[in-house]
């Protein structure tokens, strides 16, 4: 059951429930994504089409700006071997594994299989970056003064957008 309703006002609402379900999870002490994912799955049922139709977009845009916001949290000081190591060493395995496997096991051809190992090696960055920055604001709470990141907070938050 859609409801007429102009589109800005349909995604004001979204975001809105979105933000309201956030801070009431939060007050609850449980994650506010899984608050955000909720208001989301319950406006499915009367968002208007031209909302549902844009919601791949809308979702490749909040996907930038989880990593546009770890990347602004990275300077060139923290680009040492190690971290670049990790960062890029696990990711490189994950896409030759997939790749191998598609080659051999699909058939696929080589330029096919490594753009399918591509493809599935780097989804969950939209997940992790987040959690790493609840985290940090939650260091910062607890730690009154802003502190340097923890280290492995760091570590994540370099490795992730490499990936």
């Amino acid at each position: 059951m859609a409801l007429a309703y102009p589109l800005q006002l349909g995604l004001a609402y979204l975001l809105m429930a979105g933000y309201l379900m956030r801070t009431l999870f939060v007050s609850m002490n449980l994650p506010g994504a899984v608050g955000v994912l909720f208001a989301g799955w319950m406006f499915t049922f009367f968002m208007q089409p031209g909302i549902l139709d844009g919601r791949d977009d809308f979702q490749e845009c909040a996907f930038f700006l989880v990593l546009l916001t770890a990347g602004f949290e990275i300077s060139m000081d923290n680009l040492t071997l190690p971290n670049v190591a990790i960062g890029l060493l696990p990711s490189s395995c994950e896409l030759a594994g997939l790749a191998l496997y598609a080659w051999k096991f699909f058939g696929y051809g080589p330029i096919q299989s490594l753009v399918l190992g591509t493809v599935l090696a780097g989804l969950a960055d939209g997940i992790v970056i987040p959690k790493m920055m609840e985290f940090e604001e939650r260091a910062d709470k607890e730690g009154g003064l802003r502190r340097p990141m923890h280290r492995l907070t760091r570590l994540v938050l370099i490795a992730a957008p490499m990936e």
